[in-house]
């Protein structure tokens, strides 16, 4: 909470509506009051990067001699004091209380720098030269102060939301404004604007100056009263209904952190990193559930087992069917299964297959998708069998006599990753969604991923090693206790070998590429004893557990005393420590706060 003069402008120059942008690690803000230039700022940290990151880490960045820093002048702009990115590397800000604007990445890469301020440039940017407008929304702003650019599907899809925190004086109560922006089609008719009511975890008072976005996590600093930063949670957001040209409801925030009073400040970051502040614990919510398998693999079942898995092969993760897609009168059932490849002597996840065999005939035109360690990348098969790169967002339909009736929804998520939607039509013709697969991957080493459930009431239909199993040994697969090492001792878990959701199929039997079943048979080990009696020291145990501090924060309490995600978070982090103990060292605590945090 602290504030450390780290860059230097050259004198006279005052910035706002700061943002990094993600595609290029270049900081823009607009220069005011005055030019009204959207400006680039260079700072040099060369040779200070470690001195910065031991500081910042040991809190004592103000003890850092501040490099200095220059400016680049793009041309003039909309009158503005809040801006953002969004992980595609487009520029949001907002003009008054009534427009919100946007430069596109192609935009922003076709502008030419000077080094003094400039009239409007070629092409102009939005709000800076009347009718010459990218794109414009006209919506009531209010009083927010900063805001940023996430994604979200707390609305039931995944759209794309400007939010910013503010304190209403009539009446007098802290509220969070959320803004669609994705999606529209008549700038002049957009979504209805959202303002949402903080009516739990705190009552923040005046201004929040800053905001930053971490992985679509939203965190608002209140410092101008000295409030700290508190996190706005939408997924406890209720919508009650249309007030003023806004549709209202309330929302939940989570204290986070003391700051610095200030009334001067702006909220700027690198939204695709990991958030400095820790994943916040259980709100009350049931409407969803979560699966998931981390590291060594650790797997966490939807109903709440904890155990790691002793064998490698490729494995049933989730199956989800038992249910009819609707369209009007035509039902076809429901079929999605996620396959998970383990291989090593540690079973690490190595591969993903993603299957949708729903239709009631043959003619069905399945679809397939794939992900391995080899390189990270989705991929999905195409009718004539061959496999094509998917980087960008796509829905994958499954049709049944030429009607869309299930699809993978392929969407942008935190850091610029991919995040797959299962989706089936409903009675009323449009797409529900089922779950949402989230995973995260490094090259050459592995992966972890997750299966979120959009609703509990689905959880029943779903089997698998994710699958509720009604926590009882032998129920949905083989209870086999082996010898625990030495690094399982505290953490509880039970030790599976998981045979009865080990398919006998190889991968392109189960539907995936040639080329990744070969890398798959490169990585898998023969004759390899599981899990081998591994000891981790004392003093290694608390170095491992520094590391899965640095990414993961420090869990709340002992696991008896926590419930829901708090619970969750404590079973990762004491994961982390088994995996990184066990030799899988930086990256596997870096893969395991990423997974932690994807929603």
């Amino acid at each position: 909470g602290d504030y450390a003069n780290i860059c230097e402008l050259p004198q006279g120059i005052c910035v706002n509506a700061c943002g990094i942008d993600p595609t290029s690690n270049l900081a823009f803000c607009a220069s005011r009051p005055g030019d009204e230039n959207l400006l680039r700022i260079d700072c040099d940290f060369t040779g200070k990067l470690v001195e910065l990151a031991d500081k910042s880490a040991a809190g004592t960045l103000s003890s850092f001699t501040p490099v200095q820093g220059d400016v680049c002048f793009y041309g003039l702009l909309a009158d503005t004091f809040q801006g953002a990115f969004d992980v595609a590397g487009n520029f949001w800000f907002l003009q008054s209380t009534a427009r919100v604007f946007r430069i596109t990445s192609a935009t922003l890469g076709m502008l030419s720098g000077a080094s003094t301020p400039t009239q409007p440039p070629t092409p102009p940017i939005p709000g800076a030269v009347p009718n010459q407008d990218e794109f414009l929304i006209s919506a009531n702003v209010g009083n927010v102060a900063d805001i940023v650019a996430i994604e979200s599907d707390f609305e039931g899809t995944t759209q794309e939301y400007l939010v910013g925190c503010f304190r209403d004086s009539t009446p007098n109560a802290p509220k969070v404004w959320v803004q669609q922006v994705s999606g529209v089609t008549d700038p002049n008719s957009p979504p209805l604007p959202i303002e949402l009511t903080i009516t739990s975890g705190g009552n923040p008072q005046g201004s929040a100056g800053a905001t930053w976005s971490f992985q679509n996590r939203i965190f608002c600093a209140y410092n101008n009263a000295g409030q700290g930063v508190y996190e706005p949670l939408l997924s406890t957001a209720q919508i009650m209904g249309i007030q003023g040209g806004r549709r209202v409801g309330s929302v939940a925030v989570a204290f986070r952190s003391p700051s610095d009073p200030t009334a001067s400040n702006d909220g700027m970051n690198c939204i695709t990193a990991v958030p400095p502040f820790p994943p916040f614990p259980s709100t009350s919510s049931t409407t969803t559930a979560v699966g998931a398998s981390d590291g060594d693999p650790h797997i966490h079942t939807l109903d709440g087992e904890h155990y790691l898995l002793l064998s490698q092969g490729s494995f049933s993760f989730w199956h989800y069917s038992g249910v009819d897609a609707e369209v009007q009168s035509k039902k076809v059932p429901v079929d999605f299964e996620v396959f998970a490849h383990y291989s090593g002597h540690s079973s690490y996840t190595k591969g993903l297959l993603l299957v949708d065999r729903s239709g009631a005939s043959a003619q069905a035109s399945h679809q397939i998708m794939e992900l391995t360690a080899e390189d990270c990348r989705w991929r999905a098969k195409t009718p004539d069998g061959s496999w094509q790169l998917v980087d960008k967002p796509v829905l994958l339909a499954n049709s049944e006599d030429e009607d869309e009736m299930t699809a993978f929804n392929v969407a942008r998520s935190k850091g610029q990753k991919m995040h797959v939607e299962f989706m089936m039509k409903s009675g009323a013709g449009s797409f529900k969604k089922i779950g949402t697969l989230y995973a995260t991957c490094k090259p050459h080493h592995h992966m972890n991923m997750k299966m979120a459930m959009f609703s509990q009431d689905d959880v029943h239909l779903v089997k698998g090693q994710v699958g509720p199993h009604g926590h009882e040994t032998g129920r949905g697969y083989r209870s086999d206790h082996l010898p625990a090492a030495s690094l399982l001792e505290t953490t509880g878990q039970k030790l599976r070998r998981d045979q009865d959701f080990l398919t006998k199929k190889d991968w392109t039997e189960l539907g995936g590429s040639a080329s990744a079943k070969a890398y798959l048979k490169q990585v898998d080990e023969e004759g390899i004893a599981l899990l081998q009696s591994q000891s981790c020291s004392k003093e290694a145990e608390v170095a491992s557990r520094a590391t899965c501090s640095k990414f993961l924060g420090s869990p709340p309490g002992p696991k008896e005393s926590l419930t829901g995600r708090a619970a969750n978070w404590r079973e990762v982090f004491e994961d982390c420590v088994f995996d990184v103990c066990a030799g899988g060292g930086e990256a596997a605590a870096e893969l395991a706060a990423e997974i932690l945090n994807a929603f």
